[in-house]
C-alpha cells in the first residue's frame, strides 16, 4: 500500500523515485502491470497482441532511455527506483486515460482533456527525471518530450495501427 501511495505522490509531483524500494523486482512488476493494463485498455480496433507489442516497445524504449541517461550521469545505482517510478506512473496514466476516454469521449472537448492528461504525464516523467538525474525540471520535461516523439515514431513503424487510431 505504501508503494501505491508513493506512485500517487510521484504523479502529484510530491514524491521522489528515491522513495521507492531499490529492489529490481519492482520495475519488473511495474512493466508487467503496464503491459497488462495497456492490453486491457486498448482501443477496440487493436488486438490484444498489437496492444501488447505497442506497450512492450514503449516500455522498453522508456527503460532504455532512462537507463542510458543514468549511465551517462554515472547514477546507475538509481536505476531500479527510477525505472519503477516511470513505468509504474505510466501504468497509472494508462488507467487514467482509459477512464477519461470512457467518461468524456462523447464531449466535443474530449481532445482537450486528453491533451491535459498527456501534458500531466510528461510533467510527471520530467519530475522523475529531474529527481533521478539531479537536473532542472525543464531538462527532465525535455527528456520526456524526446521520449514521447521517439516512442510515437518507433511504435508507428512497428505497430502502424496504434498511432493511426490514437
Amino acid at each position: 500500500m505504501q508503494t501505491f501511495k508513493t506512485f500517487i505522490g510521484l504523479c502529484l509531483l510530491k514524491a521522489s523515485p528515491a522513495d521507492l524500494p531499490a529492489a529490481w523486482t519492482l520495475p519488473v512488476l511495474a512493466a508487467i502491470l503496464q503491459t497488462g493494463v495497456d492490453m486491457i485498455t486498448a482501443p477496440p480496433p487493436l488486438t490484444a497482441f498489437q496492444a501488447m507489442r505497442a506497450s512492450l516497445v514503449d516500455t522498453l524504449l522508456l527503460v532504455a532511455l532512462l537507463h542510458t541517461v543514468l549511465l551517462l550521469r554515472r547514477l546507475t545505482n538509481r536505476s531500479p527506483q527510477t525505472l519503477a517510478a516511470a513505468v509504474g506512473c505510466g501504468a497509472l496514466f494508462s488507467v487514467l486515460s482509459w477512464v477519461v476516454g470512457l467518461w468524456f469521449q462523447p464531449l466535443e472537448e474530449y481532445w482537450l482533456i486528453v491533451l491535459s492528461v498527456l501534458l500531466w504525464y510528461l510533467l510527471v516523467l520530467g519530475h522523475i527525471a529531474r529527481r533521478a538525474l539531479e537536473v532542472p525540471l525543464a531538462v527532465g520535461v525535455g527528456l520526456a518530450v524526446f521520449y514521447l516523439f521517439v516512442s510515437l515514431s518507433l511504435t508507428s513503424l512497428l505497430v502502424p495501427q496504434v498511432v493511426a487510431e490514437a
